[in-house]
């Protein structure tokens, strides 16, 4: 089945060190060559100075490439429906988010993501992208992030239920 994707992709060399972002959406697209009009998977791609670099860091081309390289991969993931960013709790949709392990789904999304990017850009700066898979990897920090996963699925459940449905109310 034919697909549609369109991606915006913002570079902001003069924001707060941050994470850069992947934020898929879906709407109608117009084409600009014919004026027809329909569905489409909307990426919106955020590039930030990298925090896993310091308080202090600025935006280089070489960490903007990999960041970039990286947040590709998440769409051709999510365009090519593979099994980690399908499993992967961020990319599912309102309301059935839940799996028993969400830290873990999320690290198997961000090592594939990795791997892609490095057919993208095959010279990406490695010790960048390991600080950043290390971020994730890092036991401490997974412990906590399969926990707060696990708190916002559910309360994006109570919050988005519907009590017309035997819920709640």
């Amino acid at each position: 089945m034919k697909q549609r994707a369109l991606v915006i992709i913002t570079i902001d060399p003069d924001a707060k060190p941050r994470s850069s972002s992947t934020d898929r959406h879906s709407g109608t697209a117009v084409n600009p060559f014919t004026g027809e009009r329909e569905t489409a998977s909307l990426f919106e791609i955020n590039i930030y100075p990298n925090d896993a670099d310091g308080p202090n860091v600025k935006l280089t081309p070489e960490s903007m490439k990999t960041s970039l390289a990286h947040e590709l991969g998440h769409v051709v993931g999510s365009l090519a429906n593979t099994k980690a960013n399908a499993d992967d709790p961020r990319t599912k949709p309102v309301g059935n988010r839940w799996t028993e392990h969400p830290a873990e789904a999320v690290i198997a999304s961000e090592q594939e993501a990795w791997d892609i990017a490095r057919m993208i850009a095959p010279d990406l700066d490695e010790r960048e992208a390991e600080a950043n898979f290390r971020s994730y990897a890092d036991p401490k920090y997974r412990e906590r992030l399969d926990g707060e996963l696990k708190l916002a699925i559910l309360a994006e459940m109570v919050q988005h239920h519907n009590p017309e449905k035997g819920g709640i109310n």
